[in-house]
Parts: C-alpha cells; sequence; structure tokens
C-alpha cells in the first residue's frame, strides 16, 4: 500500500498511510497528514491519484516548496523511493513493503542449514523508531516535542522557527496598518477634493462680487459726474458718493484678501473649515456692504431728482425776477 515516511528535524520519523483519489498534506489539522510544522503551509501539497493507480505529488502554491529527489516540483508522478521534502522536513514515498531480508547462511559453502532460523524483518523494523499509523485511520500520532537529547541544534532551529513566525506575525500586523493607513489617506484625499471644490465654488461667487461692485461703482462715477453741477446739496451728495466709492474700494479689498484666503486654505487640510468659514463670514459682510452700498445710491438718486426738480421749480422764479429789474 502507498506509504510516506516522514523524517523531522528532531529525528522522530512517521509513517502515513496514502489512499483515496485525493490526499492533502499541510499544517492545517484538518489535512489528511498532518505536519505541525512552523516550514510547511497550511494547505501545502496534495497527492493525487492517476489513472494508472499510482500517484501525483501536486505543490499547491506552498511558501517554501515542495522537492522530489532534489529537484523543486510543481507536479511530479511519484516512484517508489523517491525522497520528498516538505520545508525542512523530508521522507520517502514507498508503493510497497521492502523485500524480506534474506536468511543467514551457513558459514561453509554447501553445508544445510542448522539451528533455529532467523526471522524476515518487518518494514517497521527495518525503518527504525518510526510509529506506524493502523490501517483504518488517516489520523497521524501527535508530534512529540523533542526531549534533551534532541540537542543544541534543534533548540535553535526551534527558536529560529519562533523568531520566523513571530515575524510572520509582525508582517501581518504591518501589512493591517498599511491597509488602514492607505483608507485614511484615500478619504483625507477625497476630503481634500471636496473642500477644493467648495473653495472653487466660493471664489467664483466672489468674481462675481467683484463685478457687481465694479458696477456699482461705475454707476457711482456717473452720479457724482451728473451731481457736480448742483448746488450745496449736490455737494454733499457727492461727497456721499465718494464715500460710497471708498467703501466699494475698501470692500475689493475684502474680497481680494478672501481670495488669497481661499488660496491659502488649500495649502493646508487641517485649517480649512477655519478658513473656509471666514471665507463665508467675509462673503456675508460683502453682500451687507452691497446691500448698504446699493441703499446709498438708491438715497443719492432720491436726493439728485428732489435737487433737479428744486432746480427746475426755481428756475421760473429766477425768470421772473430778472423780467422785473430789467
Amino acid at each position: 500500500m502507498p506509504t510516506l515516511i516522514l523524517e523531522f528535524p528532531n529525528g522522530r520519523k512517521k509513517e502515513y498511510l496514502v489512499t483515496g483519489e485525493k490526499v492533502g498534506l499541510g499544517r492545517k489539522p484538518d489535512n489528511a497528514i498532518h505536519i505541525p510544522d512552523s516550514y510547511v503551509s497550511g494547505r501545502h501539497a496534495e497527492f493525487q491519484r492517476t489513472a494508472d493507480g499510482g500517484y501525483e505529488l501536486v505543490d499547491l502554491g506552498s511558501h517554501n516548496g515542495t522537492e522530489v529527489n532534489g529537484k523543486r516540483a510543481q507536479r511530479s508522478p511519484l516512484r517508489d523511493g523517491d525522497r520528498i521534502s516538505f520545508g525542512v522536513v523530508e521522507g520517502r514515498f514507498r508503493t510497497a513493503d521492502p523485500a524480506p531480508a534474506t536468511p543467514p547462511t551457513s558459514a561453509v559453502p554447501g553445508a544445510p542449514r542448522t539451528g533455529p532460523q532467523t526471522a524476515p524483518m518487518s518494514p517497521a523494523a527495518m525503518l527504525g523508531p518510526t510509529q506506524r499509523i493502523r490501517p483504518m485511520t488517516l489520523t497521524p500520532v501527535p508530534l512529540q516535542p523533542p526531549g534533551a537529547e534532541a540537542g543544541p541544534s534543534t533548540q535553535q532551529l526551534k527558536a529560529a522557527r519562533d523568531e520566523l513566525a513571530a515575524t510572520r506575525k509582525d508582517v501581518d500586523t504591518a501589512k493591517a496598518e498599511l491597509e488602514t493607513v492607505r483608507k485614511e489617506t484615500e478619504e483625507a484625499r477625497a476630503q481634500m477634493e471636496r473642500t477644493v471644490a467648495e473653495a472653487k465654488t466660493l471664489t467664483e461667487a466672489l468674481e462675481a462680487s467683484r463685478k457687481a461692485q465694479g458696477e456699482l461703482a461705475a454707476q457711482a462715477a456717473a452720479a457724482t459726474a451728473e451731481a457736480q453741477t448742483a448746488r450745496a446739496e449736490a455737494a454733499t451728495a457727492r461727497a456721499e458718493a465718494e464715500a460710497a466709492r471708498s467703501e466699494a474700494e475698501t470692500a475689493r479689498a475684502d474680497a481680494e484678501k478672501a481670495r488669497l484666503d481661499a488660496e491659502s486654505h488649500r495649502k493646508g487640510i487641517q485649517t480649512e473649515e477655519q478658513r473656509l468659514t471666514g471665507l463665508r463670514q467675509s462673503t456675508e459682510t460683502l453682500q451687507r456692504q452691497e446691500q448698504s452700498l446699493t441703499e446709498r445710491l438708491q438715497i443719492l438718486h432720491r436726493q439728485q431728482f428732489l435737487l433737479e426738480r428744486r432746480l427746475r421749480e426755481s428756475s421760473p422764479s429766477l425768470q421772473e425776477e430778472s423780467t422785473s429789474s430789467s
């Protein structure tokens, strides 16, 4: 019957029966052939029955690989006596038990055999200190820890395995941390893109406000030009218009400052919300100033209209006075 005989680094040997269409081998306990060794992958390899009734060994993408007769193999047919390595665990594949040993003969050629005959050696006796699994089960005997006779080299190997396991655990932890950092970076990038879009929208609103302020300033200049021919009330109206223009310039300066604040806001993610709040407050202030300027211009228009009406009303009286005096 096909058999896999493994020899572990601590010198122990184990024998596993290979039966069935597929026989899994690996570090996980649910494998038919359970090898509790850190150099063996959880799903390391698999014995698969071939059409001729034999077996071939298939590596399942293990980390440390599978070797057959000293060569790395992904899929390899097996023959009796093939040497197989799984990481640091080595063994042999047997398709049948070895032939019985030849009985001893007399020292003299041709002499008859006398005395009790030596019984043939069993395969277990030929293999040395092995643990044979009963034919009715596929569960291997648990691997016992090496004793004190294992020597310093085995202890060093165990320490190296423990260190490798700790290193793999650290690598897994680092991968998890890297994934978390990547997610946080993507969230921060998305937040920054949203903030830049909001700042762009606010900048466009500020630009529209500046254009409106320019139109208001032009209207104020036209009103001032028309009020230059007025009398004392026209001079007062002109002063108010100049004050309104000055306020409009101040509003433009505030708007420019707000735009610069918005540009600075893109460079720092931590202060973006505070600067956006400042820009919104500046926009509200500009809107209030714009509304105030509009109201003042309306007052100017009303004053100019009253002044012109007074001038029209006073013109007939002046003509009558000039006619009577002449």
